[in-house]
């Protein structure tokens, strides 16, 4: 190998190595957004966030929050919230980060539900019905 071949392959390595650290810093980023944007949601007539609101709809038992991109160019990261138990309790939602909206997701039905309660002027809808926990679930 000569010192051309060398340089050039050096190159290309520490190029392909930035773009794939840059792409990971974009990616953490759109997770930290999408996730913030969800659970510091507000709508007029309510003095509590998205967050608060579900977190008070489970009996103040916080979840996880957990997101994954499903389209990385037009910014769409699905955002989930869990909350332990046998078996767990989850919804999820889909974050258009360009434009800063929130749409339900079909297969989530309690996202959806939440969403449209949240959403809704105070006892506008019915409360939500949630099953009772197993007497050995832990909270």
């Amino acid at each position: 190998m000569n010192k051309t071949t060398l340089t050039v392959g050096a190159g290309i390595i520490l190029c392909a190595a930035s773009i794939l650290w840059l792409e990971g810093r974009f990616a953490a980023s759109d997770h930290r957004k999408a996730k913030e944007l969800v659970r510091a949601y507000r709508v007029d007539g309510r003095d509590e966030t998205f967050e608060q609101f579900v977190v008070r709809k489970h009996g103040g038992r916080a979840g996880r929050w957990d997101s994954e991109i499903r389209e990385t160019c037009r910014g769409i990261v699905r955002v989930q919230w869990t909350l332990d138990g046998n078996p767990p309790t989850f919804y999820q939602w889909d974050v258009e980060l360009p434009t800063q909206e929130i749409y339900v997701v079909p297969e989530s039905p309690g996202g959806k539900r939440l969403l449209e309660e949240f959403q809704a002027k105070p006892d506008a809808l019915p409360p939500l019905e949630l099953p009772p926990l197993d007497a050995g679930a832990a909270p």
